[in-house]
């Protein structure tokens, strides 16, 4: 009975006082923990009684922190009667009362550690305004050991009597209860030094909430029975109730708002355009980055409003580079996708070679890229009307004394710019021959296969000849040539030229003419697409050559993986089943041999 008392006592909250509340609280505490130290209630009893206190303690903070500023605007209750006994103290020590006066130093000392747990929970409050929750918890170990961790404590020897002169006098009767009072209040006091802590978390959420109106209702939800239990049953995932709506609220919002746009968009492309497979290509490309947008946007919210971050001006301008960089990537993809859907009209046309066009899309690309830095840029605080002045003076002097660095640096944009080759790309130029590691302004790292680290300058690298082995999708070359004996049939060499030809055609790992793939990478390129993503499927099995010693049958086709490994196997199992199509026609392999013919003179 008495737990639905409080409860309703806490959900009407508004209508009462805010420092009677506080003050009736600690009083029910103060009842609590008397029965707690009665030795003659069970261990069940009071293993429940704590249960209970412990969600009293859950429920009162929660409505405390809900209900911020009303409570921070409440004036200190307390000073008026600390006050008060304080001149009762002088009085008596005037008068000489010595026991009044001992009654009235521990009824002080009662009323300061109620105003000591006043104002840890008040500051407290106050310090939900914290950028983040790890900065709440350090500055609320900092309000704890200011001031419910050094409470002075009455010394026990100046306030001790004989029984028979208590009950003889009301004064000391009086003392008596209030030392009772001051010892039950110092284990208040524990309990919630340690209920601050454990609910930390809660009371920085709600009180986060409590300003705004919007999700006032969640506050009023978690006072709740209803809502403390499902507080209690979210308390092990380290989430509580308000996170949990807000989440949900979000993603909900995320979710109608993607499937809207989703729908108009495609209502609009199939109304405009005939092709799924062009309706698709630009969901992927354009579509999802409304969806990114709009994701953005709901975290900034969430963050503004969940953790109170609207004055941090560095985190305003984080978001601000975000957006920014989407509209940059948003105009990047909405340029090369329309232009990818409309290159076609290029390639017959004579106005507009098919260079001038490429040429055409990097410019736009790199006008985006550069418009979209100085933004950001500018989101920083620079000048660039002084940066790029400064660029202009001080190039000069910078370009006679580290010509040879700029040159790199020029370098290592020709290389990034052309896409020759990037990190992880098995490389070969001049002697040397590995994967490139890293592109840096300056030079480009490359781990050759004896494991050796080389670097090679950008400068030299952007004008020498690159051979770059991974970018094949299709096609890893197996040569070879076959020479078989001079007194071999020769209509036994067509038969085993032909079956090995069938061989090639009809192998698994071997690419040919009918090898399909799925260009992945569309784009605004008027360049043949196999030879641009590395596609080669050709196969060639025929007589090649009267050598010296051996007639050569020549053999060159593409493994379907380029995939060192599996083109070793493939190569092998080639090679297996050639020797067999060899042996099968009665025919022998050829090796070096000289013949000597003796003359009859």
């Amino acid at each position: 009975m008495k737990k639905i008392i409080i409860v309703w006592m806490l959900l009407f909250t508004n209508f009462l006082n805010a420092e009677d509340l506080l003050d009736r609280f600690i009083d029910e505490q103060i009842l609590i923990e008397n029965k707690l130290g009665d030795s003659n209630i069970s261990s069940a009893y009071k293993i429940n009684l704590q249960k209970n206190q412990e969600e009293d303690f859950r429920l009162f903070l929660t409505n405390y922190a809900a209900n911020k500023q009303t409570h921070l605007a409440q004036p200190d209750p307390y000073i008026p009667e600390m006050k008060r006994v304080k001149s009762s103290i002088r009085i008596n020590n005037l008068k000489g009362n010595a026991l009044a006066i001992l009654r009235d130093e521990v009824k002080l000392s009662n009323l300061e550690q109620r105003e000591q747990m006043r104002n840890a929970l008040h500051e407290t409050l106050k310090e939900t305004g914290a950028d983040s929750r790890e900065l709440f918890l350090h500055q609320l170990s900092a309000i704890l050991l200011k001031y419910l961790t050094d409470i002075k404590q009455l010394p026990e020897q100046k306030y001790q009597f004989d029984q028979s002169e208590i009950q003889a006098s009301t004064v000391l009767q009086a003392l008596q209860e209030e030392l009772e009072a001051n010892s039950l209040l110092g284990n208040v006091v524990n309990s919630l030094s340690s209920e601050l802590v454990k609910n930390s978390t809660v009371i920085y959420n709600t009180a986060k909430l409590s300003d705004i109106k919007l999700f006032a209702f969640i506050n009023d939800f978690k006072i709740t029975a209803l809502g403390q239990k499902l507080d209690n049953l979210l308390e092990p995932f380290d989430i509580d109730l308000t996170r949990l709506i807000l989440l949900l609220l979000l993603i909900a919002l995320v979710v109608i708002a993607e499937k809207i746009l989703k729908y108009v968009l495609n209502r609009i492309l199939l109304h405009t355009l005939q092709n799924q497979n062009d309706v698709d290509y630009i969901h992927r490309q354009i579509t999802r980055l409304f969806s990114l947008f709009t994701t953005v946007l709901i975290i900034q919210l969430l963050i503004l409003i969940y953790f109170d971050f609207g004055s941090a001006s560095w985190l305003t301008k984080f978001f601000l580079i975000i957006y920014t960089v989407l509209a940059g990537v948003f105009f990047y993809r909405l340029i090369n996708t329309i232009a990818s859907l409309k290159i076609g009209r290029f390639e017959n046309t004579k106005i507009l070679r098919k260079e001038v066009v490429n040429l055409l899309i990097k410019v736009i690309n790199a006008t985006i890229l550069l418009l979209t830095v100085m933004v950001v840029l500018k989101i920083l605080g620079a000048d660039l009307t002084t940066l790029l002045g400064g660029l202009g003076i001080g190039g000069v002097a910078v370009a006679f004394a580290a010509k040879d660095s700029i040159a790199n640096i020029f370098g290592s944009i020709s290389i990034l710019a052309g896409d020759i080759f990037q990190q992880g790309d098995w490389i070969e130029s001049g002697t040397v021959n590995g994967t490139v590691v890293e592109i840096g302004l300056r030079a480009t790292t490359v781990r050759t296969f004896d494991n050796a680290l080389i670097s090679l300058p950008n400068f030299e690298l952007a004008n020498t000849s690159v051979k770059n082995w991974s970018r094949r999708s299709i096609g890893r070359q197996i040569k070879m040539k076959i020479g078989i004996t001079y007194e071999s049939d020769f209509d036994a060499i067509r038969k085993a030229i032909n079956e090995i030809r069938q061989m090639i055609e009809t192998h698994q790992g071997i690419a040919n003419e009918n090898t399909s793939f799925k260009n992945l990478s569309r784009g605004a390129k008027l360049v043949s697409i196999e030879d641009f993503v590395g596609i080669k499927r050709t196969t060639m099995v025929y007589l090649d050559e009267f050598a010296d010693s051996s007639i050569n049958i020549m053999i060159q086709c593409f493994s379907h993986s380029v995939d060192m490994g599996e083109w070793i196997k493939v190569k092998e199992d080639v090679m297996y089943r050639v020797a067999d199509i060899i042996n099968s026609n009665g025919l022998e392999f050829a090796y070096p041999s000289l013949t000597l013919h003796q003359s009859k003179s």
